[in-house]
């Protein structure tokens, strides 16, 4: 996506991406997990080592499933809230229903 540093990024970045690169996001994979603070993340974020954080990692790839964007967050877990909205979408009869699926739900092995 040449020169898209020096664009004007305040807004969506999805429909800045439509709109200058004709890229139309497809699916978005989000993998939230609790992971224990490393040293340098705890520093960072003002907690011990060993700490509970949130790992929300995010993959989205385009109609063709290439993948275009990346990203790896760490938030502090008892300080964070998470609010998803899922669009919903109508069948063939005019019924909602929710576009969203669970991929993975299992716990987490220590």
């Amino acid at each position: 996506m040449p020169g898209l540093l020096e664009r004007e990024l305040s807004g969506s970045l999805y429909e800045l991406l439509e709109r200058e690169y004709g890229l139309h996001p497809h699916e978005a994979v989000e993998r939230i997990e609790v992971t224990p603070a490393s040293r340098e993340a705890a520093s960072i974020l003002g907690v011990r080592p060993g700490d509970a954080l949130l790992s929300v990692t995010r993959t989205t790839v385009d109609e063709n499933d290439v993948p275009f964007e990346y990203s790896h967050d760490l938030f502090v877990a008892d300080r964070t809230r998470i609010v998803v909205r899922s669009p919903g979408a109508r069948d063939a009869a005019g019924r909602s229903r929710v576009g969203g699926r669970v991929l993975e739900l299992r716990p987490h092995s220590a």
